[in-house]
């Protein structure tokens, strides 16, 4: 019965399967490319602070934008917008890729590449998180958000595990290339998708100005208690605790002393972990704020417990490769 219930949204919706196993086979590739840039940027500059450089262009433009990205994705069709986004990323992948395999001796182009990537996930990712709802309707939105949890969790524990193996043996460039071939998974999933069997979320918001839709959205959450909690949770959480992603290269090679291998390692644990709470999470009928409370302290908590390790001093920041 559990069972059932966890992956009754994968079994009912053929729109869904396919977004689910197109969604695995690209994430897999999000996750080497993740892993694969910030273990080059360390190995380029030994800088924690390099690779909290190369974060902030990745994710900076999501900060900055993130709510005209929201208020675009009610504008457009988002099954389009999704295809024009994961087209635009493998063409970022393909870039990378041929930026490692050249050489390529500056690492402001590293960073480049990734602001442009964050660029495009400001439209994506709203985009992507509101079409669940076309794909499943509202009945079994939790669940299917669940499990679309999972596919970027299980991957995480894939990808990084498969990425540490490829750095170590044939080089950052080849992880780049397999996530440009990923994609290809999920842009035929979208576009095999029959229109007929999505489920109506309402008509597209062009009634408004882009402003006004942003004020609409922000003035229905500051009214709505159940988002503002949440949403003020994950503020806080987001900004102070998911940036941990962040340090792992440098976790794994000044505190741990460990090679390519151990940071794929370390990676795949954290997933390991979130995996299993994704799954916890859609075997619930509905939501528990209790659960979410309980998480939000273990997830403290479990920072504490790694911050209690000695930090290693910052290393000189560079932004050229070694030898130039």
């Amino acid at each position: 019965m559990i069972v059932s219930r966890t992956f009754s949204s994968l079994g009912k919706h053929r729109n869904y399967r396919l977004y689910f196993y197109g969604q695995l086979v690209s994430q897999i590739g999000t996750w080497l490319q993740n892993a694969a840039q910030a273990w080059l940027i360390l190995d380029l500059t030994h800088s924690a602070w390099a690779v909290g450089v190369l974060a902030f262009f990745l994710y900076g433009p999501y900060a900055l934008l993130g709510l005209v990205g929201s208020a675009m994705a009610d504008r457009f069709d988002r099954r389009k917008t999704l295809i024009v986004t994961q087209a635009a990323m493998a063409l970022c992948a393909v870039v990378l890729a041929a930026v490692a395999f050249a050489h390529v001796d500056s690492v402001w182009v590293i960073d480049a590449i990734a602001a442009v990537r964050g660029t495009i996930l400001v439209f994506n990712n709203p985009s992507r998180q509101a079409f669940i709802v076309q794909l499943v309707g509202r009945a079994e939105l939790q669940n299917a958000i669940a499990l679309n949890s999972s596919v970027n969790n299980s991957t995480r524990i894939v990808g990084p595990a498969v990425a540490g193996l490829l750095i170590a043996g044939v080089g950052v460039a080849w992880c780049f290339a397999l996530n440009a071939v990923s994609f290809v998974a999920v842009i035929v999933a979208l576009c095999a998708m029959r229109e007929s069997e999505l489920h109506p979320s309402g008509a597209l918001r062009t009634d408004q100005t882009l402003l006004a839709s942003i004020g609409t959205g922000l003035q229905y959450a500051r009214h709505t208690k159940a988002v503002a909690i949440v949403l003020s949770m994950m503020f806080v959480i987001a900004t102070f605790g998911i940036n941990f992603s962040v340090l792992l290269p440098v976790l794994a090679r000044q505190t741990l002393q460990g090679d390519a291998k151990i940071f794929g390692l370390v990676t795949a644990s954290f997933g390991l972990g979130a995996l299993c709470g994704a799954l916890v999470t859609a075997s619930r009928v509905r939501a528990s704020r209790g659960l979410l409370l309980l998480a939000a302290v273990g997830f403290g908590a479990a920072q504490l417990l790694v911050a209690s390790r000695q930090q290693p001093p910052r290393a000189r920041y560079s932004w050229r490769f070694p030898g130039t």
